[in-house]
């Protein structure tokens, strides 16, 4: 976790085509879609995000006959931003 990324792990056990990563600024909801992935993979990097701000994370595995259930939610705050002063 720095102040714009962080990384989310999850565990294999489906015969999935592919996760679907969602996202909300509330555990509540609502959650968007902001990544899928393929078989197999139990990783995403999500960048480029503000900083000081908690985010919201669930996945589901996917294939052909539709969706799983979502994952339990898990929460990250980002760092706050260092500021990094330049000299004059």
């Amino acid at each position: 976790m720095t102040a714009d990324s962080w990384l989310y792990l999850w565990t294999d056990n489906s015969t999935e085509t592919g996760f679907r990563i969602e996202r909300s600024g509330s555990s509540g909801g609502p959650y968007s879609e902001i990544a899928t992935v393929g078989a197999n993979v139990t990783t995403y990097s999500n960048t480029g995000l503000s900083s000081s701000t908690t985010y919201y994370y669930r996945v589901r595995a996917y294939n052909a006959n539709g969706n799983s259930a979502s994952s339990s939610v898990a929460s990250a705050t980002t760092s706050a931003s260092s500021g990094g002063g330049g000299v004059d």
